[in-house]
């Protein structure tokens, strides 16, 4: 038989639980990204750092803290030190990076591509500079943006492909790409690199021309990459993959709207938008892999040139330092 106490006693437990809830453990917090970047040409992160609205997992699974750096060998010594997660790196500055021992990273996505069909960095003469080949470089003044970089040890290869010895026929200086144009104008370099969008206002200036680019050495290269520090990977394989997730979103938005990507480049970059018009996601740019795939063999092969040139001291696997396994692929 119930008891009058038994009920009063299970009533005042239903009350309980109305006044005092069970305690739930609180949500847990996106964990924050500590990612480096720089300008110009790295357009999925400008849209990631402005549009957050569109991803999926930005504010529910990680956040980013988005640190500014001039050129990527600095971010390659920021990895070693562990003040970034992840950051851009050149693939000489990958392979230099890893080649030292510094530090253990992967290549988890890629930025831009040099390829036939689109933009390659052009070394530039003055149209009444007489230079009408590489050969006629011979005992000249040469422009290169930064001893060691990328597109100096293109410049050195093209120069050796073309019979001539760049320690000893030629001289090499550093040159901003910004003073370049001037430089060759000015006839203080006879030639020197120019990325976009530098290429595209100095044939606007006119009295500019073509005398090489870098498909003429490398048939295709990826020239910026995005890494993460391996540690961060193993530690956190759902951040990294929400990330990506969010990083594919962000270049399939970028390909559908490029009158607001071209928005959000020049908010960032500060480059006139009537200049970026010339040449923004069309094939006089740079090529962006639409779903954010990192072209490997060609690394590959970036990467046996260097060391056959000595530029490091060990073969590298482009595969091996690859990881693949958080990316979604294409959408």
């Amino acid at each position: 038989m119930n008891r009058p106490g038994h009920w009063v006693a299970i009533v005042g437990i239903f009350l309980s639980c109305l006044v005092f809830p069970v305690e739930r453990a609180p949500a847990q917090e996106p964990m924050k990204i500590k990612v480096g970047w720089g300008i110009p040409v790295e357009n999925v992160k400008y849209i990631m750092m402005k549009k957050p609205e569109i991803l999926k997992n930005y504010g529910k699974v990680y956040t980013v803290e988005w640190i500014n750096f001039p050129t990527t060998p600095p971010q390659a010594q920021a990895l070693a030190a562990g003040q970034i997660d992840g950051g851009t790196l050149a693939s000489v500055s990958l392979a230099k990076l890893v080649d030292s021992g510094a530090a253990d990273v992967r290549v988890v996505t890629g930025i831009i591509e040099e390829r036939p069909g689109y933009f390659a960095t052009a070394w530039l003469v003055a149209a009444d500079s007489g230079i009408k080949s590489v050969r006629d470089l011979k005992g000249k003044t040469i422009g290169t943006s930064v001893y060691g970089g990328y597109t100096n040890i293109v410049g050195r290869g093209v120069l050796k492909k073309n019979g001539l010895d760049p320690d000893k026929d030629v001289k090499i200086v550093e040159v901003p790409f910004r003073v370049m144009e001037e430089n060759i104008r000015k006839g203080q370099v006879a030639t020197g690199e120019q990325p976009q969008h530098f290429y595209t206002a100095a044939h606007k200036r006119g009295g500019m021309r073509d005398l090489f680019t870098s498909l003429d050495l490398f048939e295709a290269a990826p020239i910026l990459l995005h890494c993460f520090r391996t540690d961060f990977i193993t530690k956190n394989p759902a951040v990294v993959r929400a990330f990506l997730e969010d990083w594919v979103i962000a270049a399939e938005w970028m390909s559908k709207n490029r009158a607001e990507a071209m928005e959000v480049y020049a908010s960032v970059t500060r480059i006139p938008k009537d200049l970026l018009g010339e040449f923004f996601l069309s094939r006089k740019d740079y090529y962006y892999p639409p779903d954010g795939m990192p072209n490997v063999p060609a690394l590959q092969k970036v990467f046996d040139y260097l060391y056959e040139t000595k530029e490091i001291s060990k073969r590298l696997d482009a595969k091996a330092l690859t990881d693949l396994r958080y990316h979604p692929g294409p959408r």
